[in-house]
């Protein structure tokens, strides 16, 4: 449990000061993409119901999803590291795109979330 509060009061201090917004976040290299045959809003509501069960030492995830021009925008953020972890799904000829991103810093701590972006492609 001490690590847990160590690990905690670090990022807070190194990575809270730098906390990008969704959409600098968009603006770098994706960390995944992803294609599926299903439209962005289907996508976009499993991701967001898979998401919102989500809870780590980071706290209870806290889910927002937007409407983009063409497709949907779905944010992970969480009390105590802020923006988490974000998805872009994007309309496409052959159904979506999804592009996933996540702060350098928190990278080793979202495989389940990258898993369920996965999941929700087919």
């Amino acid at each position: 449990m001490e690590v847990k509060k160590i690990l905690i009061l670090t990022l807070l201090l190194t990575g809270c000061s730098s906390m990008p917004t969704p959409d600098e976040l968009s603006k770098t290299v994706p960390d995944t993409v992803n294609s599926s045959y299903n439209e962005p809003t289907v996508v976009a509501k499993c991701i967001a119901e898979k998401w919102e069960n989500y809870s780590n030492l980071f706290g209870n995830a806290i889910i927002t999803s937007r409407k983009l021009g063409d497709g949907v925008r779905v944010a992970m953020h969480t009390p105590t590291a802020g923006l988490y972890f974000m998805a872009d799904i994007n309309k496409t000829e052959q159904g979506s795109k999804t592009k996933t991103w996540t702060r350098e810093s928190l990278r080793s701590y979202v495989q389940d979330e990258f898993d369920a972006v996965v999941n929700c492609q087919s």
